[in-house]
This record gives C-alpha cells, sequence and structure tokens, in this order.
C-alpha cells in the first residue's frame, strides 16, 4: 500500500457565477462524435477532433518544457518532472510512480474508460457513472458540465467544464475541484502523495482538440499545466495511449525500497562504534522525521500559487478590507465584486437573472436615477465586463490597483444606496 492521497487545503472564495448561460453564451460548436477509442485519438501527431495538438501548441506558447515520449522509464525521472498520463491503455508502473510522487514530482492521470483503476485505486480513489441529472450542454446527455467547486489553482479562472462521456471519481476524504452535478460525483481529483502530487481527471477528452474550443477547458488545460509544472524548472511528460511507460520499482513494497537500501548500506559499515553510535540515533531520528511528514500537511502549497484569500466578511465593505494585505493584483477581488454588483441589480431592479446592459439602463431610467450617476453605473459595468473578457487573454491577467478596485466598489456601493433609498418609490 503506498503513501496515503492526502487532503490539501484549499482557500474558500465567493460562490460562482451561475455558468451554463455563460458556456452557452460563447456560441461554440462543438462536433459531437463519438467516444475517441480509434488508434490516433489522444495523438499529437494529426488534426482530428480528438488529436492533443492544441494542448501542446498550448504548452509551448506557455513556454513549458512539454515532451512526448514514445518509452518513458519513470525511475528516471527527476523530482522536479511531471508526468500527463492521457488514457493509458496499459496500467500504469504503480510502483515506480508511488516512488517518483514520494520524491516530489507531480502526477495527473486523464482516464474514463481506460487500463488507469489500478493507479486510481493505490490511492482510494474509485470511479463510476456519474448519477443522473447533471447539466448539460444543448440537452446532450453525452456533454455534462462540471462545476468548479471552489478556489483552487486548478480552478482559477474557470467556472465550468464541458466533458464528453465521462466518470465520476470518488475519494472519501479529497473534495472535488470539479463535480458532475453532486458533490460527491467528482471530475477533478487532487491530493498529496509525500511531497508529490497526485491529480485525477476522469474525462480525458477535456483535453483534446475541439474540446479546447471552449474558454473554460482551455484555460483549465494551462491551469493543469501550470500547476505540474509549479515553477520548478522541471520537464512535463505528457503520455499519450501509444506510448510506452515503464518502472521496475515493485508495487507491494514501494516505500521500503530507498530506505531499505540505505539501511543495508549502513549496517555494512566499517566504522568507529561512537560514531556508529552517532549514526544510529541519525537513522532513528530519520524515521521519526519520516512518520511525521507522512501526515497531512496543514498546507502543501504556497501563498503566491494560489487564489488570492477569501474576501473578510461584512458585505461590500469586507472588499475594502482586503486592501490589508498588502500590494498584489486585485483582479480577482474585483471579479468577485462584479458579481456580487450583478445580482444585487437584478435584486433591485426585480430583473431577470443575466440581463443585458440595456436592460439594466433601462430599469435604471424607470427608476429615474440621476443622468451623472446612471453614466457612473453604466461605465463600471462595462469596466469589470471589460476586466472579465481580458483575463484569459495574452500577456496576461489585467492588473487592478488598490486604487482602481477602492473607485469600483465606491461607485457600485454609491448606485445601490441610491436604488436602496427609492425602493418605496418604484
Amino acid at each position: 500500500m503506498d503513501f496515503r492521497l492526502t487532503r490539501v487545503r484549499r482557500c474558500d472564495g465567493p460562490s460562482p457565477h451561475p455558468w451554463a448561460r455563460r458556456l452557452l453564451a460563447l456560441g461554440l460548436l462543438l462536433s459531437v462524435c463519438s467516444r475517441a477509442r480509434a488508434q490516433d485519438d489522444y495523438s499529437v501527431g494529426h488534426d482530428a477532433w480528438n488529436g492533443l495538438g492544441r494542448l501542446v501548441a498550448l504548452a509551448a506558447s506557455e513556454g513549458f518544457d512539454l515532451r512526448v515520449p514514445t518509452r518513458l522509464d519513470v525511475d528516471s525521472l527527476r523530482s522536479q518532472d511531471a508526468l500527463l498520463i492521457v488514457y493509458p491503455t496499459r496500467p500504469p508502473p504503480a510502483g515506480s510512480i508511488g516512488a517518483f510522487l514520494r520524491r516530489g514530482g507531480r502526477v495527473a492521470l486523464a482516464d474514463d474508460f481506460g487500463s488507469g483503476a489500478a493507479l486510481l485505486a493505490r490511492y482510494q480513489v474509485t470511479r463510476s457513472a456519474p448519477a443522473p441529472g447533471a447539466p448539460e450542454l444543448r440537452g446532450e446527455a453525452d456533454l455534462s458540465i462540471a462545476q468548479s467547486d471552489g478556489n483552487h489553482p486548478l480552478s482559477r479562472g474557470v467556472q465550468a467544464l464541458v466533458t464528453n462521456h465521462p466518470m465520476a471519481l470518488h475519494h472519501a476524504d479529497l473534495p472535488a475541484i470539479f463535480h458532475l452535478g453532486r458533490p460527491d460525483d467528482a471530475l477533478v481529483l487532487t491530493g498529496a502523495v509525500g511531497s508529490g502530487r497526485f491529480v485525477a481527471l476522469g474525462d480525458p477528452s477535456v483535453l483534446i482538440d475541439n474540446m479546447l474550443e471552449f474558454r473554460g477547458n482551455r484555460r483549465f488545460a494551462l491551469n493543469l499545466l501550470t500547476y505540474l509544472a509549479g515553477g520548478r524548472g522541471g520537464r512535463i511528460y505528457l503520455v499519450t495511449p501509444s506510448a510506452e511507460l515503464v518502472g521496475a520499482v515493485n508495487p507491494d513494497s514501494p516505500a521500503a525500497t530507498s530506505l531499505s537500501e540505505w539501511r543495508d548500506g549502513f549496517d555494512r559499515a566499517e566504522l568507529p562504534p561512537a560514531a556508529m553510535r552517532v549514526l544510529s540515533l541519525l537513522f532513528v531520528a530519520l524515521l521519526l522525521l519520516g512518520a511525521l511528514t507522512s501526515l497531512p500537511r496543514r498546507t502543501p502549497y504556497r501563498v503566491d500559487d494560489l487564489l488570492p484569500r477569501g474576501l473578510p466578511g461584512g458585505g461590500y465593505a469586507g472588499h475594502i478590507a482586503f486592501f490589508s494585505q498588502g500590494r498584489r493584483n486585485l483582479l480577482y477581488p474585483a471579479i468577485a465584486y462584479k458579481l456580487e454588483l450583478e445580482q444585487a441589480l437584478v435584486q433591485q431592479l426585480s430583473l431577470a437573472p443575466h440581463p443585458l446592459l440595456r436592460d439594466v439602463l433601462a430599469a435604471l431610467t424607470r427608476a429615474k436615477m440621476p443622468r451623472e450617476e446612471m453614466k457612473s453605473l453604466r461605465e463600471l459595468l462595462l469596466e469589470l465586463d471589460e476586466l472579465s473578457r481580458r483575463e484569459d487573454l495574452p500577456p496576461g491577467p489585467p492588473k487592478v490597483s488598490q486604487r482602481a478596485l477602492s473607485r469600483m466598489v465606491k461607485t457600485g456601493e454609491r448606485a445601490l444606496e441610491w436604488l436602496a433609498a427609492h425602493a418605496e418609490a418604484r
């Protein structure tokens, strides 16, 4: 049995905006085809709808050192390297992968009906068909929509993923990063194995060329590459179904190999008795350290790898308290404020969810809001929409300063206070 896949703490953030309409509003056309199972499926060498060429191109454009081997020995990987295994057609070498994870490596397994079940089971992850009732794209039962559940580096900037024949993942302790309708039907799970990280994705087709037409899927693919790289200067190895992944570590005793070899060499060493006593104490200390570090950690992530901390309470005024956390790009609090402001306007003006700007302005005109006040609010809504639109575009997310966010909040609060004060007149 390998080290347990342990839960890593995630920061709580604002509730995601309803996402189904936003996906539909993208107006992207997805060719609904049967599940990818031909020899060229998940290939990087052709331009078919179910290839991985766009994923490779995305990695190149973002500067990742992505390799696509035909054969790879897991035992040869460095601790700063990473594996992205897509729909394995033979069981991956679980023992070697476990040893690689404990050395600090990162592994993502994207699999639904392939041969990854044994590797998932090693970390107490099971998979099954998702329960009925998950949201669907354009009423297509095979195109389930997975919703983001909280803030995590893998869900940064992503509210939903479009899937194609997904499998649901289950783990007793790990919460879903994305889920298929029910919280216990996860599409994406992640946890710590020693000092490494393991990611499970229940639908490899999320990463294929056609599915990367969707903005959320494309951003998730970038998040996954970023998470696997971890800023550690290593390589990411994309293991396709046609590649051979090998390893020599015995899966029945993965934790004993490196320690037992060191212990055997220590037993054979010819040293003075005093030195042997010192080394004995050191060996015991190392064993204790290993036992302590195998327990779940409070947070294995660096703060700058996560989304900004959850906004303080207190409604809109709580956003101002965020300023005390130091200088940073406040784009995500600005987008969170955008969602709260839109929801408040819908409630104050009794509008249908997700109104167009013209509908908001028409309602403000009927409420007899002063022209200058309405102009300021209109400019604010357009500015927030532009920030949201540019979030995923090159050369990177737009910058929002403390002063800019303070101005946005004050403008929005002033408009809402006017609407609240004149509510009886409406």
